[in-house]
């Protein structure tokens, strides 16, 4: 882990329903937009304005974008 990473929350997409501390993951530059690799696919996640109070921490919430495939 970096020391410059910090942590966001995804939300939206495939990770609907999933508890919000199993959907934290730590980013290096949380203004780009982040992708979860998921078997063949890549899940894409934005930034948005809007922060969550998470384990008691607050966190920048990313919101999902759309979803592309691993080219074969």
């Amino acid at each position: 882990m970096s020391v410059n990473e910090v942590s966001v929350l995804l939300c939206g997409g495939p990770l609907e329903g999933v508890p919000e501390p199993e959907r934290l993951v730590r980013v290096s530059d949380p203004r780009q937009t982040f992708k979860l690799f998921k078997g063949n696919r890549y899940e894409h996640f934005l930034p948005s304005a809007e922060s969550r109070v998470v384990s008691g921490q607050e966190v920048p919430v990313f919101l999902w974008s759309h979803r592309t495939f691993v080219a074969e």
